[in-house]
This record gives structure tokens, C-alpha cells and sequence, in this order.
């Protein structure tokens, strides 16, 4: 399994297990009244698709993490042009 985080304490705890994991810089994500963010609250998984509330590649290491979410098996969609915000999640519900 693979891991993309933006707290140092996950990452070094994913490490000690022997896990993949890829560090994604919190600074520049945009979290109301906070110094920044969190990638996790920046995105959301559907299938085999990572949405992100901004466009990663504004960022230094934006491709590669984009090269990180492929390797994994996954493809990256931004859905806006800005900045990342982090607005908790990204939730989609599906229609019964």
C-alpha cells in the first residue's frame, strides 16, 4: 500500500512499518484562520481517481506526487486552478 500525507508524525510512523509512503509539503495549503492545511483534506478517492480541490502543480513537489499517485495505480484530477484548500474531504455519494 502506498500513503500520501502532509504530517510529519504519519509519515515517520508509515516509515517504521516499512510502509511507501510520499510527503507532501503542507505549506501554501490554504486552511481558514490555520497557518495551512493538510493534503488529506485537500482530496478524495473515487475508484481508481484522486481529486484535489486545487491544482497540485503549483506546488514543488506536485509532479511528484502526481508520479507517486500513477505509480500506485491511481490517475490525479485538479478540480480547480488555484491554490489547494483544505475543506475537510472531498465526499461523494452515489445515487441508489
Amino acid at each position: 500500500k502506498n500513503f500520501i500525507t502532509s504530517d510529519k508524525g504519519i509519515q515517520r510512523t508509515l516509515q517504521q512499518n516499512g510502509l511507501n509512503v510520499f510527503y507532501f509539503d503542507p505549506r501554501g495549503i490554504i486552511l481558514r484562520g490555520m497557518k495551512h492545511g493538510f493534503i488529506g483534506g485537500c482530496a478524495g478517492i473515487l475508484g481508481k481517481e484522486v481529486f484535489f480541490t486545487g491544482n497540485i502543480m503549483l506546488y514543488p513537489e506536485g509532479e511528484k506526487m502526481n508520479q507517486f499517485i500513477l505509480y500506485s495505480g491511481y490517475r490525479s484530477h485538479c478540480l480547480a486552478s488555484g491554490p489547494l484548500w483544505d475543506g475537510g474531504s472531498i465526499i461523494f455519494l452515489n445515487k441508489t
